[in-house]
Parts: C-alpha cells; structure tokens; sequence
C-alpha cells in the first residue's frame, strides 16, 4: 500500500514537473514570438523611414536640377537678348524721336489714363516693335507693344493692328503686371517673359533690373 501510494505521488510530481516544463516551454516560446514579431516591425520600420529618406533625397535633388534648368533658361534669355542689343543701341534714338512723332499724342493719353510715365511707353514700344505698327514676332506677337493674341484678347481688342487699341491694351497689361509684382522693372520683365515664368524665376533670386530687357528700356529712356 505504502509502495503504491510513493509511486502515485511519484507520478503526480513528475506529470507536475512535465506540466510546469510545458508551460514554461510555451511562455518561453510566446515571448521568443513576440520579440520576433517586434524585431520584424523594428525592422519594417526602419526600412520604412528609409524609403522616406530616400524619397525626401531624390526630392530634394531633382529641386536642384529644376533650379538649374531656370537658371539656364535665364541665361538663354538673356544670350538671345544680347545678340541684337548693340544694333539696336545706334538705333534707339532715331526710333525713339520716330515713335514721338507718329505716336505721341496716343501715348500721352495711355500714360494719363494708366498712370504710367510716357518715357516707359515709348521706351517699350521702341524695344518691342521699333515702332512698327505692323510688326509680327515669330512666336505671333502682334503690333506696337507686341501683343500676343491670348493677352490681346484679355486686355479687349478685337484688332492688335490699330495702333490706338494696340497702345492702349499694353499699357494697360502693363500696369496689371506692375500691380500685381509691385514695382515697375519686376513688371517689364514679366512683359517680356510672361508673369508666370518671373514669377518661377524670383523663387530662385532672380534681379529684374539686372535682367537685359528691362535694362534695355531704361537705355531707351535716356533718349526721350
């Protein structure tokens, strides 16, 4: 009986021991799991944060490439500015005293009605068209003030040949340019370039009254 009963409570201490190494085999093996779980999102995260970076770095670089490519531009600008400029230098007084003459009463009364100094007018009149009432850029810009159709339309002429519209259409596109970027080089400079590509090209330092057509009309000037 006395064997018995030991061999019951040694069978009872044993099944206790396999219980307990069991459970303590399945927590150890829980824990071992979530560590691993938390290891692999760890690392998912990690690899997260580095797509980001990566994302931020490709980002940031091709801003950089897009800076320089407005910057070129610029410079292409201003190299095709440059071609025609010292021609157009010996010229610019005789235009100028021309533009004067068969044009001056319209200008005085644009410059009236838009509040823009007569010499400004007469100066873009002079670089845009030489005062050719009938001159056509290759890229279809019309008239004295080289009006392109689009801005032709806005500013409300029906006829960018007639030579009081046309004035009076540029004057006051403008003078829209000049309320809108706040002074006047910033606004001829727009007239030229078109206000959203000044308005790209301030992002990255541009100097309207270094840009060559604006020094251009203020060479003009002089000779009103």
């Amino acid at each position: 009986m006395k064997k018995n009963i030991m061999i019951f409570c040694g069978i009872v201490c044993i099944l206790a021991f396999a219980g307990w190494t069991i459970k303590y085999a399945m927590d150890f093996a829980e824990k071992a799991e979530k560590k691993q779980k938390q290891q692999i999102e760890g690392i998912k995260k990690q690899i997260k944060e580095l797509h980001k970076l990566i994302a931020e770095q490709k980002a940031k670089k091709e801003e950089e490439i897009e800076k320089l490519h407005k910057i070129i531009n610029a410079i292409q600008v201003e190299k095709s500015l440059d071609q025609n400029f010292s021609d157009w230098a010996t010229e610019r007084k005789r235009i100028v005293q021309e533009i004067k003459r068969k044009y001056g009463g319209r200008i005085k009364f644009a410059a009236k009605k838009y509040n823009i100094s007569q010499k400004v007018i007469i100066a873009v009149i002079a670089i845009e068209s030489s005062g050719n009432d009938r001159a056509v850029s290759p890229v279809g810009a019309k008239g004295l003030m080289q009006l392109m159709p689009k801005t032709a339309k806005i500013m409300g002429i029906k006829d960018p040949f007639h030579t009081y519209e046309n004035i009076l259409a540029g004057v006051k596109y403008l003078k829209r340019l000049e309320k809108r970027f706040g002074n006047l080089d910033t606004a001829l400079a727009a007239y030229n370039l078109g206000p959203t590509k000044v308005s790209e090209l301030l992002k990255d330092h541009f100097n309207p009254s270094a840009y060559k057509y604006v020094r251009k009309v203020k060479a003009a000037m002089k000779e009103i």
